[in-house]
């Protein structure tokens, strides 16, 4: 897969689950519906069915009668609003049942369902108490539900002498929630219905934004709000014919709708004003995600096709028999990882042993194999060594003309910091070398607009949250973003050379791996083989080339085996040894770093007053764990 399509594999992969997105709830409300009469005398006859998401035993509903912060009402005020006029004088509660969550709506009301009977002391299942409120006005009916979460709850009550009688007009306020429902609810949904009103219906809603009344007939009024949020209150208020409410005792001796008229405007306009601002928010921070996201695709095409993909290589070989260059094996790693790798170290200490400047003999410590490597600086005049090589050499025997392999471990655990301290000093000489052949470009400023660019989008995608956008765009616009400087730190463009060599090395290294294909005939001179193999630690394909010369040398004949590869008596020496010092040097350098770790890691506290994890673990009872399914 070439890189661009990684990149919109993995963009695609990122996306993907919100493309079609589905957010299921295990709390909340469902739908809540509400029905309710106004009756002759004033009274409201409420009947209220709704389901809860998800698990529960039960539910407790909060009914108030009673604004208790509401002001006095002031009959020579310049406009009403809402005061203890609005109040009802108590609740009379009719009946609490279960009702089957099946399809539920308006209709559901008429079903029989499962009655609950009232309890003292509560508990019991399908039975409700009912508790003392926070003060007089305030009614608390704790219901228990055994259906295994199947029934809908049904609460149906009378609102005693709530409506108000003016010498113009009948009126109903009513607080439909407070701040006490502590349930996000989904859809939310009331009938008010006004039996005999003929002429005169206004219909006004406070609370939410996003909700909406609207008058269906002369005797219906409709309130409807989708994602109504927890402990948002919200109420409605009715103007309607007095002889709706004929037999009310609740009368003012006013004039009242056009004062009702004046703060309902008011209100209105300040809603409107709340709208107007919402809107330029909203369609404002669309737009800006829209361009963001147009600019953002246009600047990743442009960032891969100018300053990410390849540039065509004027190389068309399927193999490369023989090594494409004659820097080191270390300088390969670099060119291909575009890093130095503890692989690298490996193949650098196995060039040298290649070059005779070291000599590897197998030895015993104690019951276990292990590798002695001896410096021959009586070579050295004779080999040509890198700037890489020399410090290798200098690390390896400055004081010190041979080294266990196990000792070199034994080093990176008790001594891991002049380990690591000369490791980091050979792997920055070999960097040095790698930018010095001119692999990579290095162009700092298409990666900080990049990085840039995708960040603005991270703030767009905090700004789209805010302002209520669909949660896909809001999640869709931080993940670009944040793949963007993903992108824009890890992007990486070889130059016309160093893309060259690339495809040089993959073509030797596509070479090794099928050596075991070839016939002796297609094959190079053995005494190269080690030379390969050198390289082969660098290529990360080691072990598999190595298996495949080991079958090689079988085939080979003892007369052109021993004449064609002087340096060692047995070829399987060679790939023990190549084993040995790539394993055993990768785990030396993962054991230094381990071990400065440890050493930074906070002490452990006997004492039980914290600190960090003590040794062991899995000692005591219990345990387990686990996953989703």
């Amino acid at each position: 897969m070439k890189k661009f399509d990684k990149i919109i594999f993995t963009l695609c992969m990122l996306l993907i689950p919100f493309g079609n997105v589905v957010f299921a709830s295990d709390s909340g409300i469902n739908k809540y519906y509400m029905d309710a009469t106004i009756e002759k005398d004033g009274s409201v006859h409420v009947k209220e069915l709704f389901d809860l998401n998800g698990s529960y035993n039960g539910f407790e509903r909060i009914i108030e009668t009673e604004n208790t912060t509401a002001s006095k009402f002031d009959a020579k005020a310049d406009m009403y609003g809402g005061s203890s006029l609005h109040n009802a004088s108590d609740l009379n509660l009719i009946a609490i049942k279960g009702i089957p969550k099946k399809d539920l709506s308006f209709s559901s009301f008429s079903e029989k369902g499962i009655l609950f009977h009232s309890r003292k002391n509560g508990g019991d299942t399908d039975q409700y108490y009912e508790e003392m409120g926070n003060h007089s006005s305030q009614y608390r009916y704790r219901i228990y539900n055994s259906s295994n979460n199947q029934l809908a709850f049904y609460l149906e009550y009378q609102l005693r002498n709530m409506a108000i009688l003016h010498d113009d007009i009948a009126e109903l306020g009513w607080n439909i929630f407070s701040d006490k429902l502590v349930e996000d609810v989904e859809e939310f949904e009331l009938l008010i219905h006004l039996p005999g009103n003929k002429k005169e219906l206004r219909a006004w809603a406070h609370g939410p934004l996003n909700g909406n009344i609207e008058v269906v007939d002369q005797e219906t009024v409709k309130v409807t709000i989708s994602d109504l949020a927890k402990q948002t209150p919200f109420d409605v208020r009715l103007a309607f014919d007095k002889d709706v409410i004929a037999n009310s005792t609740k009368a003012t001796g006013v004039v009242a709708l056009d004062k009702i008229l004046k703060y309902e405007q008011v209100k209105a306009d300040e809603a409107n004003a709340l709208r107007k601002e919402a809107r330029i928010k909203y369609y404002g921070t669309a737009i800006l995600c829209t361009l963001w996201l147009i600019g953002w695709i246009i600047l990743i095409i442009y960032t891969y096709l100018k300053h990410d993909k390849e540039y065509q290589s004027k190389i068309k070989v399927s193999y490369y028999r023989e090594l494409p260059n004659t820097y080191g094996p270390e300088i390969v790693g670099y060119l291909m990882h575009h890093q130095v790798k503890p692989n690298d170290l490996s193949a650098a200490i196995m060039n040298l042993i290649s070059k005779k400047v070291i000599k590897a003999e197998k030895v015993m410590t104690g019951k276990k194999e292990d590798y002695k490597l001896v410096y021959l600086p009586e070579n050295v005049a004779q080999t040509e060594l890198s700037v890489g090589d020399t410090n290798l050499i200098y690390w390896l025997f400055h004081e010190r003309e041979s080294l266990l392999l196990s000792t070199l471990k034994k080093e990176a655990k008790t001594d891991y910091i002049d380990f690591l301290k000369s490791y980091e000093a050979w792997k920055g000489i070999t960097i040095n070398s790698g930018e010095e052949q001119n692999f990579f470009l290095v162009n700092t400023k298409p990666k900080v607009i990049l990085i840039f660019y995708s960040i603005l989008g991270i703030v767009c995608g905090v700004l789209a949250s805010n302002v209520t956008l669909p949660i896909m765009i809001t999640v869709g616009l931080i993940i670009l973003g944040i793949f963007g400087i993903i992108y824009g730190c890890c992007y990486q463009k070889r130059t016309q050379y160093g893309n060259d060599e690339f495809v040089k090395w993959q073509a030797f290294k596509k070479f090794l791996l099928d050596f075991g294909n070839f016939s002796e005939k297609e094959l190079p001179e053995i005494v190269l083989w080690e030379k390969y193999l050198v390289y082969a630690v660098a290529l990360d394909c080691a072990d598999k080339v190595a298996k495949q010369m080991e079958l090689k040398v079988k085939e080979l004949s003892t007369a052109d085996y021993q004449t064609g590869y002087p340096t060692f008596t047995d070829f399987y020496v060679i790939t023990s040894l190549n084993r040995s010092i790539s394993s055993g040097v990768s785990s030396a350098v993962s054991q230094a770093i381990s071990t400065r770790a440890m050493a930074q890691s906070n002490n452990s506290s006997g004492s039980g007053f914290g600190g960090g994890f003590s040794s062991g673990g899995g000692s005591f009872g219990g345990g387990g764990g686990g996953g989703r399914f």
